[in-house]
């Protein structure tokens, strides 16, 4: 999912997307996190495309028109 969103934002915008620290939740390891805006179209790109967060997309959509 995230090299879709990634590839999205990057055709948009002709630059990746914010990159910020985060910790994990599982392991408490600091790793890097791209950062989308909520009405960002890459974000929904890529919440489609992956099987576990499609119907998010769907949902959000309806929501942000």
């Amino acid at each position: 999912m995230r090299t879709t969103i990634r590839r999205t934002i990057a055709s948009a915008l002709g630059a990746d997307a914010i990159r910020v620290w985060a910790q994990h939740r599982t392991t408490s390891r600091w790793i890097h996190q791209h950062v989308y805006a909520p009405a960002d179209p890459a974000l929904y790109a890529g919440l489609g495309s992956y099987k576990a967060t499609r119907s998010l997309a769907a949902t959000d959509l309806e929501l942000a028109a």
